[in-house]
């Protein structure tokens, strides 16, 4: 159990003895401020409009802002740290069936 639990079992121990409703955890701050996206996901967003002439203003920058989402998140998953070896691949089994 961690600090900020056993703190919160103790608080809500010391309330159900107290009489009074036992207190709840504060909520985590699940929002975070909306940015514009940049010009070159907006484009590549836009183009998709081709593929779905229906989409909204609202739904490219929200496509588009999961670009850069994205983009962002790429050198995080590319992990410099651990580059992939030859002998990390999996293993390609190929079947013959009939």
């Amino acid at each position: 159990m961690t600090a900020a639990g056993a703190a919160l079992a103790a608080s809500r121990s010391r309330a159900i003895a107290a009489g009074g409703p036992p207190p709840s955890p504060r909520p985590f701050a699940t929002t975070r401020p909306v940015r514009e996206p940049s010009a070159v996901a907006r484009a590549q967003a836009t183009a998709m409009r081709r593929f779905e002439p229906g989409l909204s203003d609202a739904e490219i920058a929200t496509i588009a802002r999961g670009i850069d989402d994205n983009l962002a998140a790429g050198p995080l998953l590319a992990g410099r740290s651990h580059p992939l070896r030859n002998g990390d691949a999996p293993a390609t089994v190929f079947v013959v069936t009939p």
